[in-house]
């Protein structure tokens, strides 16, 4: 009983640790945006249609390759979506979502 009692214990613990210890940036491959389902492959003007504008927007370029030769650059763009209990950071690559990161 004594040993069950300290399992339990220890168990809550850790949970307790868990749940609480630093946040760390996950990616995902969906996000459900309201009533829609936002996966890897989406447009841009998908996106904003269904989940309205972002919180904030930032842009960048990447160098485009052809084999060993660059071949100029391409739009990257970082969308987030912020609410009081989670910031998702969507990164499109020439229009195309690429990725999903939550914080």
């Amino acid at each position: 009983m004594m040993r069950s009692m300290i399992s339990i214990g220890l168990l809550a613990a850790s949970l307790a640790a868990v749940s609480i210890g630093p946040r760390v940036a996950m990616a995902d491959d969906t996000w459900l945006c309201g009533t829609r389902i936002i996966m890897i492959g989406a447009k841009q003007a998908d996106v904003l249609e269904y989940c309205g504008e972002p919180t904030s927007k930032t842009s960048d370029t990447d160098a485009m390759r052809e084999g060993e030769y660059y071949e100029g650059t391409a739009p990257i763009e970082h969308w987030t979506y912020a609410t009081d209990t989670v910031t998702r950071v969507l990164t499109f690559d020439q229009g195309v979502l690429v990725s999903i990161d939550t914080d």
